[in-house]
């Protein structure tokens, strides 16, 4: 995603998670107009100016109401459904997302908030 305001901000980079649906948001703060309450939207000001403190680093995508995928920093965490299984990368590791890490060790404690998120979901 580009966003380019050169009056406003200066060019930069911006590794954290964000959503297309973070543009209403965005456009809002840009144009000085409240945001309408109850948006799944995120306004990316801060992180324009360089301020990443509070962003919670998260994107979400649903399909149907039966599959979800959070992904939160580095990793990216699928679910297709009770009867499929569920996929976690370590895109660090593994951009091409090519090894499913959902039973290593390593990710458990990030496996176990990945389900509690989609719990708080309603998945």
């Amino acid at each position: 995603m580009i966003i380019r305001y050169p009056r406003r901000y200066r060019a930069r980079t911006v590794s954290e998670n964000v959503s297309l649906c973070d543009l209403f948001a965005t456009l809002c703060a840009l144009a000085d107009v409240p945001a309408p309450e109850g948006l799944d939207s995120r306004s990316l000001a801060n992180l324009l100016d360089g301020d990443s403190s509070g962003w919670p680093d998260e994107a979400i995508s649903q399909f149907d109401g039966t599959q979800l995928m959070i992904k939160h920093g580095g990793l990216k965490y699928q679910y297709y459904g009770p009867h499929a299984p569920e996929v976690l990368f370590d895109l660090h590791r593994d951009p091409q997302e090519t090894t499913n890490v959902i039973d290593s060790g390593e990710h458990a404690q990030a496996v176990n908030q990945f389900r509690q998120r989609r719990g708080q979901l309603g998945f």
